[in-house]
């Protein structure tokens, strides 16, 4: 039997019935399933700072200084999700922007982008823009080769009340199609690596 998909998984959390029987008759059993108990753990987290509204923007000081306190090794979860690797991504660009979508330069499903956003992880980038119309579009851009950690990876788009997931295509491209505004939370996951925008503020243009 399949493990639930994160949409499947927040309808659970928020308690509202099955979509299929499949569903349902997995639904049952999530406590003992280890990847579908991290991934609600990982949707109740995102949720959780999506309730709490926005934070300030932590000045680059105490960050570096965050950086530098040592941490001792945490131990591995046990189960398949134990070896993902997760990264916290930072905002580094939110501005209006009109043209192309820059993470769909040179494709044909680009169009007038409303907003652009760009935000960054250790070598990874997450490119993104609200295309005229409603669509969220997006890539992730790898700096130094580690696009095979991405294989096979999924895209889920968390607001307060609903989850969506698509596919990652092999040249790190998504889309969304009719994302309203407000405040979300979106990562990037595959068997290997998990890549987090914490805070996605699509609540009006900047």
């Amino acid at each position: 039997m399949r493990c639930l998909t994160h949409e499947e998984l927040l309808r659970h959390r928020m308690g509202l019935a099955p979509d299929t029987a499949e569903h349902a008759g997995h639904a049952e059993h999530i406590g003992g399933c280890a990847p579908c108990t991290g991934r609600i753990e990982l949707l109740d987290r995102l949720l959780a700072g999506l309730s709490e509204g926005p934070l300030p923007d932590v000045p680059e000081h105490l960050v570096q200084a965050a950086k530098a306190i040592p941490r001792s090794a945490a131990p591995a979860a046990p189960g398949p999700l134990a070896r993902v690797r997760e990264l916290i991504a930072k905002k580094l660009v939110d501005t209006a922007s009109f043209g192309l979508a820059p993470a769909l330069r040179g494709s044909e499903e680009g169009g007038p982008v409303d907003r652009h956003l760009l935000y960054a992880a250790d070598s990874f980038e997450v490119d993104l823009a609200v295309v005229e119309g409603g669509s969220l579009v997006g890539q992730v851009l790898a700096d130094d080769g580690e696009g095979p950690h991405l294989s096979g990876a999924v895209c889920v788009l968390v607001g307060e009340n609903a989850a969506r997931e698509t596919d990652v295509r092999n040249n790190g491209d998504f889309r969304f199609e009719d994302v309203r505004p407000g405040r979300y939370a979106l990562f990037v996951e595959s068997t290997e690596l998990r890549l987090v925008v914490p805070e996605l503020d699509l609540t009006s243009p900047t």
